[in-house]
């Protein structure tokens, strides 16, 4: 029996004066191709992957796609791309 995944992506943001966790947003709008091909990176194991935003293209594509405004002189920013399978989205909500 195969188990389906549905794919997360959550851009999260630090605070860059303390380094604690000031925001997360899931991103719907973009793919796991298009994350891959903006960050020219592979996502080897097909279970989790992140990645910083460094870059003007990195920010451009991100801001389109979130309703957070980016502010790269207060936050450092991070791209997370996870699977998670039915059956433990599933227990998350039971």
């Amino acid at each position: 029996m195969a188990v389906s995944s549905q794919l997360k992506i959550i851009l999260t943001w630090y605070n860059l004066n303390n380094r604690q966790l000031a925001g997360e947003e899931i991103i719907n709008a973009l793919t796991e191709q298009d994350i891959l091909d903006l960050f020219d990176a592979p996502f080897w194991n097909h279970a989790y992957l992140c990645i910083a935003l460094e870059n003007k293209k990195h920010f451009d594509t991100i801001q389109k796609n979130t309703s957070h405004s980016l502010q790269r002189k207060k936050y450092s920013y991070f791209l997370e791309m996870f699977k998670i399978d039915a059956q433990s989205i599933d227990c998350l909500h039971s």
